[in-house]
């Protein structure tokens, strides 16, 4: 029992005099028999404790918390609840199904990228553009340009006019 103790950190003995082996995690108290604290050991109480208390964050942003269901895990890529079991997760991550999704996904968001870099390239020259055009206006290069400016300003007397 004291070998056993020893060996794994989650053990310990309980400071009381009274000898019961604790457990740290689930705060868990037994007498102190070697035959009780392996047959805890290897439970499934035990062993969803050290699920819980894995750590998913190597998932993340894909996999996350489930939002209402605190047990389990939630897949934004196949949009399926997981249980936080680390073997379940590391298969539905190694699945094909969800590597060909996440691949899809990838692409979709490059995709999207590349289509934002030619929206502001597109803009960029749009404001160079119209600023030349204003520039040509005010020299009277532009005919159709000067034109509608001279619309504007019918329009505007025309209003005021009326005032």
């Amino acid at each position: 029992l004291n070998a056993l103790v020893a060996e794994l950190k989650d053990l310990e003995f309980k400071d009381d005099g009274s000898g019961k082996v604790r457990v740290k995690s689930t705060c868990h108290e037994m007498p102190p028999r070697l035959d009780i604290v392996e047959k805890y050991i290897n439970g499934p109480k035990y062993r969803k404790a050290n699920w819980y208390a894995f750590d998913f964050g190597k998932y993340e942003p894909q996999i996350v918390r489930h939002e209402t269901q605190k047990k389990f895990l939630f897949c934004k890529v196949t949009k399926a609840t997981l249980p936080m079991d680390p073997m379940k997760v590391e298969l539905h991550v190694n699945s094909k199904r969800y590597k060909e999704l996440l691949r899809a996904r990838e692409e979709r968001a490059a995709h999207k990228r590349k289509g934002m870099q030619v929206k502001k390239t597109n803009l960029k020259m749009r404001t160079h553009t119209d600023a030349a055009n204003r520039g040509n206006v005010a020299s009277g290069t532009s005919a159709a340009a000067a034109a509608t400016r001279m619309q504007k300003e019918e329009l505007s007397e025309r209003d005021s006019m009326w005032l």
